[in-house]
């Protein structure tokens, strides 16, 4: 864990304390936004973005109950192990968890290495499933809390070039399902599969205007969107575990 000069605000009672892996820039940025403006206390995990993860702590630090950073190599099973006992360490009542970070390449079957499929599966699978069985289980000892896994619509229909990453990502929803299983009572474990909410940087007017046509609700998703369905099945949603709700437009109805 690094220092922010400041010791943040200690969480207590029903202050959603969270972890949010990949953080500090896109789509995990608007979530913590989201969860400081309501006034939670935010873990944010970032690896090669430490000077948007600091900023973005200190954006957030008036508004939110505390403020935690932590940098950790995802692809590393030594670090993966660190960052969980960093976390539970220094983070008091943590009870929610969004696995947000995540690779995307291409990785086409005819020049596809080994070392781009293990990156996926490191990152994409395997820390998501570690993480959410060593906190999973610090949660439900504490009393209780949530997992949010972030998936992707095009498991059931891959991309052509995308072998790495539709298998770790389709791997994740049939773990999401199997944690909910284990952690159930006390902690629920979801997913949200994610359409085309941001276009990869550097898209051009093309690509968006493809999605769009592809996409059933006409346009590309925005931020919001994910952040919504993610608040709902961290806060909310208290009858729900295993579930896998689509966010993508109806993308995956097309």
């Amino acid at each position: 864990m690094e220092s922010l000069n400041r010791e943040p605000r200690p969480a207590g009672g029903t202050t959603p304390v969270v972890l949010v892996t990949g953080a500090a820039r896109r789509l995990g940025r608007a979530l913590v936004e989201a969860l400081a403006a309501r006034g939670a206390a935010v873990a944010l995990h970032y690896h090669r973005s430490r000077d948007e993860a600091h900023a973005l702590a200190e954006a957030i630090r008036p508004r939110a109950a505390g403020v935690w950073l932590f940098r950790a190599d995802l692809s590393d099973p030594d670090e993966q192990q660190r960052l969980a006992d960093e976390v539970l360490a220094a983070c008091p009542g943590l009870n929610g968890l969004v696995h947000n970070a995540s690779i995307y390449r291409p990785t086409p079957l005819a020049s596809l290495a080994r070392r781009d499929w293990d990156e996926h599966l490191a990152i994409n699978l395997t820390a998501p499933v570690w993480l959410s069985a060593r906190l999973g289980l610090a949660m439900r000892a504490s009393g209780g809390g949530s997992i949010v896994q972030v998936g992707d619509w095009s498991t059931g229909r891959p991309y052509r070039d995308y072998l790495a990453y539709t298998v770790s990502k389709g791997a994740l929803e049939t773990a999401t399902r199997a944690l909910a299983r284990e952690l159930a009572p006390e902690v629920r474990v979801n997913m949200v599969a994610l359409g085309p909410i941001l276009l990869p940087e550097g898209s051009g007017p093309d690509l968006e205007e493809r999605v769009r046509r592809a996409v059933p609700l006409g346009r590309v998703g925005h931020p919001g969107e994910y952040v919504s369905a993610v608040l709902h099945l961290l806060t909310g949603a208290s009858y729900s575990t295993g579930s896998i709700v689509q966010v993508d437009g109806g993308r995956a109805l097309a």
